[in-house]
Formats: C-alpha cells, sequence, structure tokens
C-alpha cells in the first residue's frame, strides 16, 4: 500500500478555522474532521449552522477524501432524547433546524475511522470499555439476551466497522458516559471517553487519534515499550492563536 497522507482537523464548535484546508486539498489522501462541529458561546446561530453546511457541501466534493465523525455535540441534536446525551454549549433555538440537517444528512457521518492499526473515533476507545462492553459476548439472563454487551460480528472488517455498525444500530454502550464526565459508567465510550481513561488504559495495538478533550497543544503519548500503542490528543483549536500547527498531520 502506498504511503497515505492524512490531516485531522479536531473540534470546530462552529468556527470555519478548517476552510484553509480548501486550497491543499491535493496534499491528502484523506482529511477527517474528528467531530463536534457546533456549540459555541460566542457565535450565533446562523454563524455555527453555516459553518457546518459548508463542511457538508466540502465532504459532498470530496466524499472519497473527506471523512466526518460523529461528536458527542452532534448526537444531542441527532436524536429525540436528547436529554440523556446534553452537552455544554447546548442550543434548543437550533435543535430542530439541526436535527433535520443531521438525519437528513445522516449517511455522510460515521462513528469510526480507521486504517491499518490507526483508528479514528471522537472520544477514543479505552482498554476498559473495550473489554468491558464490546470484547463480551451476550449473556442469557431468564431466557433473554442481555444487551448491555456487545459484539463483534464477523463481517465486521475492522473495529472501525463494529463501531460504526452498532452506532446505525444505537447501541446504548455507544453512548456511555463515565462519572469522570459527570455520568454513571463505570468507562465512558466512543463519544465520551475521558483523557484519563485512554492514557492510563489505552487500546493495545492501536494507534488513536482523538479530539474531545482539550489540550494546548497536539500531545501524542506512546503508551508501551513496543511502537503498536499511543493516544494523539488534538483537540487544541481553542489555542489556535499560539501553536504554530491546528491540524494533526500524520503518513501512514
Amino acid at each position: 500500500m502506498k504511503e497515505l497522507n492524512i490531516c485531522t482537523i479536531s473540534d470546530i464548535h462552529g468556527f470555519p478555522y478548517w476552510e484553509v484546508i480548501k486550497d491543499k486539498v491535493d496534499n491528502y489522501d484523506y482529511i477527517v474532521f474528528i467531530g463536534d462541529y457546533v456549540d459555541e458561546y460566542n457565535l450565533s446561530d446562523s454563524e455555527i449552522y453555516i459553518n457546518l453546511v459548508n463542511i457538508l457541501n466540502f465532504k459532498k466534493d470530496y466524499p472519497d477524501k473527506v471523512v466526518l465523525l460523529w461528536g458527542n455535540h452532534e448526537i444531542q441534536y441527532l436524536f429525540y432524547n436528547k436529554n440523556k446525551y446534553l452537552c455544554s454549549g447546548y442550543r434548543s433555538s437550533m435543535f430542530l433546524q439541526l436535527f433535520q440537517l443531521f438525519t437528513h444528512n445522516r449517511k455522510y457521518f460515521q462513528l469510526a475511522f480507521q486504517i491499518e492499526n490507526y483508528l479514528w473515533t471522537h472520544a477514543g476507545v479505552s482498554h476498559g470499555w473495550y473489554t468491558n462492553r464490546l470484547k463480551k459476548k451476550y449473556v442469557k439472563r431468564n431466557e433473554r439476551i442481555d444487551k448491555n454487551f456487545l459484539n463483534i460480528e464477523p463481517e465486521d472488517k475492522n473495529l472501525a466497522d463494529t463501531l460504526n455498525r452498532l452506532f446505525e444500530l444505537n447501541a446504548d454502550a455507544i453512548h456511555d458516559i463515565s462519572f469522570l464526565r459527570g455520568g454513571r459508567c463505570h468507562v465512558g465510550g466512543p463519544l465520551w471517553a475521558h483523557k484519563t481513561e485512554l492514557y492510563s488504559k489505552p487500546l493495545p495495538g492501536y494507534h488513536q487519534i482523538v479530539g474531545h478533550t482539550a489540550v494546548k497543544d497536539i500531545k501524542h503519548y506512546n503508551h508501551y515499550k513496543g511502537d503498536d500503542t499511543s493516544t494523539t490528543f488534538v483537540d487544541c483549536l481553542e489555542n489556535i492563536e499560539n501553536i504554530k500547527e491546528p491540524f494533526y498531520k500524520i503518513k501512514i
């Protein structure tokens, strides 16, 4: 396989910072948006909405190159039971508008993206969540299937394929929120995982690129002595004026 150039754009939250990449599309094989396109206190509803529409049009112009991942801030507008996933910055004034936009354009978004053992999700997959919520087989209780445990099907090509399938099934575990994020679960899922969960117990054998947790600059952690496990936190756009390179660029 040829070497691939990939650019990751972290949590936008309504700002048009990403537009500088438009003139550099030919430089990359993939441009991955890590999610969280909405909810910013300092922008108007129209600014946030127009920016999101522009991102969608960018995806439609380059459908095989641009990857749009779901973030936890989008989920509260995608589902009617939004209060279950309510995030800071939520705007009731935009609910119907964003619900319609995400529903009508759902096919352009996905939960996970993977190349070899490089995995992109909004918040990351910790070893604890993978082991306790994904790897376990279904458990029968009183002859009924306990759907708290998810499974990996034979037709799943890789972990991203599994995560995308389960998201489309609206599996509860995908939306797990741990106590570190104000939830009730022991560990957070790929939309809500806390940085501590990924740093202390990363998923062995994967290089993960995640947003969700704000950092002053792009942070890369190589967790083990081997070179097959790492986590890169890229949610640094809040500090864009103080960093030289706001987007994470990698060659695989």
